[in-house]
């Protein structure tokens, strides 16, 4: 099942999101400033998920656009 994005909020400079998951899983989150480059970093470490949501954060910097995904990890 993939995991999807849920609720994103913005404090200060800081961006929180909650994503579903599968417990048990192991995700990564990751972001990317051009989704024409394809090029997609690591903000944080890998995870396995306890239940059916997570909630991850990320400190927003000086990219005009940034986007997030969660990949579900082997």
């Amino acid at each position: 099942m993939p995991s999807m994005i849920k609720t994103v909020t913005v404090t200060n400079d800081q961006l929180a999101f909650t994503a579903t998951t599968v417990a048990g899983q192991m995700y990564q989150a990751q972001n990317s400033a051009d989704l024409i480059q394809n090029n997609w970093g690591n903000p944080g470490n890998t995870f396995m998920a306890a239940n059916g949501t997570v909630t991850m954060s990320d400190t927003i910097g000086l990219d005009s656009q940034r986007f997030y995904r969660i990949v579900s990890l082997p």
